[in-house]
């Protein structure tokens, strides 16, 4: 049996992952009076975090699955996941709860009164929804376990990444993809059919993780055949050659990204492209992390990014909005301007003081189960 191997590469890539989502949410559009031009081109190109977590921590299911021939625990899954996505959901609602009472935004608990968004979609904090969205693809893993562990070849893999990749294009295209926000799914089959149907909790429970599913096969399909042209035979070399080839796709398909969008200076909340940018930086990525683990020495630097990315990602948020109000009074054009310095700033801060918090807490082991699934 082979013997599972440490990808340093992935590790230090999702350090980057983590910092890139504390760029995206150091620029508060919500709350700023301006955001610069080249600002908003930041967090477009920091985009590819959520889709690179969610392609890596499939291959490393998937890579797993490969190497030892056992499917996955759903229970294990369940752990790591649902049982801090609770955690969080209180602390997040205790947080948010407590800055209404001090700033006296009564009217912001209107925001939390969405029972069935924080209980199921992760309202209750906005990097909250990625873990029952992982938890929603993982699912997926043990029907496709058999092009896992059998020796299928690459033409109906490839089939199978673009059917998915075709489906979930079909979904964005007709208005029916997931909606972050108003957490909702299939918005126009739903307005044609029945019209009630996102007030039925069920329906729309339903109709969220349908779309999560088909969100996720993409991702799935691609690190199945990313495992496969690893480790295989005749198999893909992941040397210098394949690492530049990933950079140079990387920064390609950013290019074509950032020339499909119609307006520059449009915020990117409101810039949806389709999800083949999604799926393909993060393949890219993935790749690019698989090669560098080759020439990447261990470091306890980058064991400790990777143990504390998970925790970095859920914690950053709050450390932003700690640190702003204070900053907000003091320095009010730097902190409701947005610019790239000010988001650096912001990002690096609370970056490191959530990378301090959580490798002190990481440190106790039923802490560590509880908050980061460890």
């Amino acid at each position: 049996m082979e013997k599972t191997q440490r990808l340093v590469g992935i590790d230090l890539m999702k350090g980057i992952a983590a910092y890139s989502v504390a760029v995206l949410h150091a620029g508060d559009v919500t709350n700023s009076t301006s955001v610069g031009f080249w600002a908003t081109q930041m967090q477009r190109f920091c985009s590819f975090a959520v889709p690179f977590f969610l392609i890596a921590s499939f291959y490393l299911l998937i890579n797993r699955m490969h190497v030892t021939g056992k499917s996955y625990s759903l229970k294990n899954r369940f752990q790591r996941l649902i049982i801090p996505y609770a955690i969080w959901s209180i602390f997040f609602l205790l947080m948010r709860s407590a800055k209404f009472l001090l700033l006296h935004e009564t009217d912001g608990f209107e925001k939390v009164s969405d029972v069935v968004s924080i209980i199921f979609f992760g309202a209750a904090g906005l990097p909250l929804y990625f873990l029952p969205l992982l938890f929603t693809g993982t699912l997926l893993l043990n029907p496709l376990s058999c092009l896992i562990k059998k020796d299928i070849k690459l033409t109906p893999l490839f089939l199978v990444l673009l059917f998915s990749i075709t489906l979930d294009y079909i979904l964005f295209a007709t208005g029916n993809n997931f909606q972050l926000g108003p957490n909702i799914a299939f918005e126009s089959l739903v307005n044609a059919t029945l019209p009630d149907g996102n007030q039925m909790p069920f329906v729309r429970v339903a109709l969220v993780f349908t779309a999560w599913l088909i969100k996720c096969l993409p991702f799935i399909a691609a690190a199945i055949i990313v495992n496969h042209l690893l480790t295989r035979k005749n198999r893909l070399n992941p040397n210098s050659l394949l690492m530049l080839s990933s950079t140079l796709m990387f920064l390609i398909i950013n290019l074509l990204y950032f020339l499909s969008v119609k307006d520059l200076n449009s915020p990117i909340y409101v810039d949806f492209q389709p999800p083949i940018y999604e799926v393909t930086k993060a393949i890219a990525l993935l790749v690019l992390a698989i090669c560098l683990s080759l020439h990447l020495p261990k470091s306890r630097i980058i064991a400790s990014l990777s143990l504390c990315s998970f925790g970095i990602y859920l914690m950053h948020q709050p450390v932003i909005q700690i640190v702003r109000i204070p900053m907000g009074r003091l320095f009010p054009e730097f902190v409701y301007n947005v610019s790239i310095s000010s988001q650096l700033f912001f990002a690096s801060l609370s970056f490191g003081i959530s990378w301090l918090i959580t490798s002190y807490l990481v440190k106790h082991k039923i802490i560590a189960k509880l908050l980061f699934g460890i």
